[in-house]
């Protein structure tokens, strides 16, 4: 599902929201605070977008849809009043691991072969990852293997 559309249900879940969805919603935010995918340092100025973020994810995984990146332009983001954060949380999620890119777009322009991890971009269809999976179907009772 495009990550706008995730946007607007996660928000609107988020205004009237249930205990499990909450409490989702904080798993999904320790983990991403936890890797550092978002800065926890800013939390006070920005700690609005990671939980919108964190929604976003959970809203995802229970509708079991990618989130679709259809676009990285800054000014798409603007137009529909999302920030461009998002755009970097998302490549920190990938880069992390959190979130499955199907097709990886790698920034290594910039350094020399073998000098350091190339930063991957998070761009087309983004799958829940299997830490969120694990956790998410754990804060809901269903046994993993």
């Amino acid at each position: 599902m495009n990550l706008f559309k995730l946007k607007e249900l996660a928000e609107d879940q988020l205004k009237d929201p249930t205990p499990q969805f909450n409490e989702e919603v904080e798993t999904v935010l320790g983990i991403m605070r936890s890797t550092g995918a978002v800065p926890y340092k800013r939390s006070s100025l920005n700690g609005h977008l990671h939980r919108l973020m964190s929604a976003v994810i959970v809203m995802a995984h229970k509708l079991k849809e990618d989130i679709e990146v259809s676009t990285r332009k800054a000014g798409y983001y603007a137009e529909r009043k999302v920030s461009t954060k998002f755009i970097n949380y998302l490549d920190s999620l990938v880069g992390q691991g959190l979130l499955e890119c199907s097709t990886p777009v790698q920034l290594d322009f910039f350094f020399k072969f073998g000098d350091t991890p190339a930063k991957i971009k998070a761009s087309g269809a983004l799958s829940v990852g299997y830490i969120f999976q694990r956790y998410l179907n754990k804060v809901k009772g269903v046994k993993t293997i």
